[in-house]
């Protein structure tokens, strides 16, 4: 299942970082989420 997820999950990581913003901030956390 994280496996699966992991993808996506480091996808949204990385634009949560290099992007700064609410809806990038959201995106980090939703990435944390699935990762964790």
């Amino acid at each position: 299942f994280a496996i699966i997820n992991a993808v996506p999950a480091i996808s949204l990581l990385s634009f949560g970082i290099f992007n700064r913003g609410l809806v990038p901030g959201l995106c980090f956390g939703a990435g944390l989420g699935i990762t964790l």
